[in-house]
């Protein structure tokens, strides 16, 4: 039986896509290099794991050997810009050639109808806002240079060898299930948890993002596998916010107001990012959500999670 084939199934977006297909009957082969915590409603039982680095050419070869795919969600990367500083080597290492590596596997395989590969609105860099879709691709810190290299990768197999190949630009995604608390929305909800300012590494008002809820990121990715064409989309809400902005929100919807601790210590970060995700909803989909019932849905995630594992912090 043809199967599914979830890289990084583990991350943040990856456990929310797997849920999904799993809800809707899909048999699902998943990835995994080491994080092996599940927080969304599934286990080991109800998938394939096959574990290993997509750096690893020999360890993706494999799972095309032993598995009938029939389409590909490519979500697996090093995704965090403050690891990208640290170690920009291996950042682009996992990002850029683990995506070369896939994609070099797939050419061969030549039997898949679907590859969907997750890039970035910080593919674009620091081109002006609102980027569309023939915005150039123009990252320069580690991190942003990776998605990028992550995107013309995509492309390049794309065009050259005819593949199945759509690409999702998104904004900053936000949701439950994010437990790396360096993120903005882990960290504004945490800190109303427990009662304390929340740590802001930038001046909170400078620098500013595009947001997307998790559970319209998931249904872009689905809607986009089942077209029958190759698209490029960017998905947001397309308003662009700063971290005082998001941290009002919360508030919001916690009750909790204690003025943040503003550290301003951000460096190798791009200024405004915003998106215009009119191509997509030119193709027919719509979020079903907004920034606010994202927020609200997100802040009882995490109450709910907090109470549930007696957290401290």
């Amino acid at each position: 039986m043809s199967k599914v084939l979830v890289t990084g199934a583990f991350g943040f977006v990856g456990q929310w896509l797997v849920k999904e297909l799993l809800d809707r009957g899909m048999d699902i082969v998943v990835t995994s290099h080491d994080n092996m915590e599940l927080l969304r409603g599934w286990g080991l039982k109800d998938v394939v794991l096959e574990q290993g680095d997509i750096r690893d050419y020999g360890f993706i070869t494999k799972i095309f050997d032993s598995h009938q795919i029939d389409s590909v969600f490519h979500l697996a990367a090093q995704a965090l810009v403050s690891e990208a500083l640290k170690n920009p080597r291996e950042t682009m290492e996992t990002n850029a050639m683990g995506t070369a590596n896939l994609l070099e596997a797939l050419r061969i395989y030549n039997g898949v109808r679907r590859i969907v590969v997750a890039s970035s609105d910080k593919a674009y860099g620091n081109e002006q806002s609102p980027y569309n879709e023939n915005t150039p691709l123009n990252g320069r810190f580690p991190y942003d240079c990776s998605k990028s290299c992550t995107d013309l990768i995509s492309q390049s197999y794309r065009d050259t060898y005819v593949m199945p190949i759509s690409i999702l630009r998104c904004g900053n995604i936000f949701g439950g299930g994010d437990l790396n608390w360096n993120r903005i929305f882990p960290e504004a909800i945490r800190s109303c948890y427990v009662g304390r300012p929340m740590d802001i590494r930038s001046d909170g008002i400078s620098m500013m993002r595009d947001y997307i809820y998790i559970e319209d990121v998931i249904d872009a990715y689905l809607f986009v596998s089942n077209l029958e064409h190759n698209e490029i989309v960017n998905v947001a809400y397309g308003k662009a916010k700063t971290v005082l902005d998001v941290l009002s929100a919360v508030q919001k919807h916690t009750g909790v107001y204690i003025t943040p601790d503003i550290k301003n210590t951000a460096k190798c970060e791009i200024d405004i990012q915003c998106l215009d995700s009119e191509h997509m909803n030119s193709l027919g989909w719509q979020p079903s959500y907004n920034f606010d019932k994202g927020v609200e849905k997100t802040v009882t995630w995490y109450y709910d999670y907090f109470m549930r594992s007696s957290y401290r912090d």
